[in-house]
């Protein structure tokens, strides 16, 4: 009886062994599984930390770098270009005029473009000449309206030289039709190109009376231009604002004699004939007074590689006091180096004779030009 309590009491003793030592497995489980599940948990987070980390970094990187890239996109529709020219002129006075030499920054010339949207340009030139009053002043300063892809009609406004003459030539030298008729205005411009054929319409504000601007003033151009030849007709409903010519009104006391408009027709072609550069034009104003002023000049010039030589020959009726009567120059220009050209112009200048209001002299004028472009 006694041994079979011992061994119920060994019994029991086992099962309550088996049972601690159960608890005690699944305790050690339970410890290891959250061990380990926190070990997942911080390798999880740090992974994440640091995909956080290089997130914002790469988020930094393009903030930095947005304003550069803005700032080059719009950069991207601006263009510039611009002109340095130094000149070094001798020339023979005229009647009391005594002989003269000079060496000048003849001309300085910023433009800058800025295409809007795929409608509106501005258009923004600076412009120093040695000769005018201002020592820099905005030339132009315009919004065109165009895409030739889609339309054949463009709209310009703002101040700008007007469609009147063509003015081109070879030499250092302005032609005397652009001392005549070159004309800067604040105008609307309504243009046409389409398959070689241009044509434009414009107002602008007639300045010639001192007391009364309006925007009275118009004028037409029509040309027709391919790749080797180009010809135009241009109209203008008063002169008397074009630059040169209004000047030597007010610095003369003409002005108060003048009563009416003055109109005024040019006449241009030119052609590009292998290396052979062949220019005309003619210009003539409705009567001021009892002139009828006029001017005309024919122009050759040969390319000879960077180097190109011209020959031209100009006359005016009616332009004493302002003008030469005739004009015979020869020149001819180098490029150095690229965009860069070195220019010499000789040129013999007749004037009117005494009997009809001029001097009667002859002169003789030389200019050598270092020009810059970019």
């Amino acid at each position: 009886m006694d041994c079979l309590k011992l061994r119920l009491q060994d019994m029991t003793t086992y099962k309550n062994d088996l049972g601690i030592v159960k608890m005690k497995k699944t305790l050690i489980s339970s410890a290891i599984s959250v061990a380990l599940l926190s070990t997942a948990v911080a390798h999880a987070d740090d992974s994440e930390l640091q995909a956080i980390k290089q997130r914002l970094a790469e988020l930094e990187a393009q903030s930095a770098a947005q304003p550069a890239s803005g700032e080059s996109s719009w950069m991207d529709n601006v263009s510039y270009s611009g002109l340095v020219e130094v000149l070094a002129t001798k020339n023979e006075g005229m009647g009391d005029e005594s002989d003269s030499s000079d060496l000048s920054v003849a001309t300085v010339e910023l433009g800058l473009e800025a295409k809007i949207n795929e409608w509106a340009t501005a258009n923004l030139v600076f412009l120093h000449e040695e000769d005018a009053d201002e020592s820099i002043e905005v030339d132009v300063a315009t919004i065109v309206f165009a895409n030739a892809e889609l339309s054949p009609v463009s709209l310009t406004l703002g101040q700008d030289y007007l469609p009147f003459g063509s003015y081109e030539t070879n030499l250092i030298n302005d032609t005397l039709a652009l001392e005549i008729g070159e004309t800067r205005a604040t105008t609307a411009i309504l243009g046409f190109e389409a398959a070689g054929f241009t044509a434009s319409g414009y107002v602008y504000t007639d300045e010639s009376n001192e007391d009364d601007h309006s925007l009275s003033a118009y004028g037409a151009s029509l040309g027709y231009a391919t790749e080797s030849f180009n010809v135009g007709a241009d109209y203008i409903d008063n002169i008397l604002d074009a630059d040169t010519l209004s000047e030597f009104i007010d610095d003369n006391g003409l002005r108060p004699f003048i009563d009416k408009k003055v109109s005024g027709i040019s006449l241009h072609a030119a052609a590009e004939l292998g290396d052979l550069n062949l220019i005309a034009e003619h210009l003539m104003l409705d009567e001021i007074g009892d002139a009828d002023v006029t001017a005309s000049q024919v122009e050759a010039a040969y390319s000879f590689g960077d180097f190109t030589a011209a020959v031209a020959y100009q006359q005016t009726e009616d332009a004493y006091g302002l003008l030469p009567e005739q004009r015979l120059s020869i020149g001819g220009s180098y490029a150095v180096l690229e965009n860069t050209t070195l220019s010499l112009e000789y040129w013999n200048d007749e004037d009117y004779s005494e009997k009809e209001g001029g001097t009667g002299d002859n002169t003789n004028n030389i200019a050598l030009q270092v020009a810059v472009e970019f």
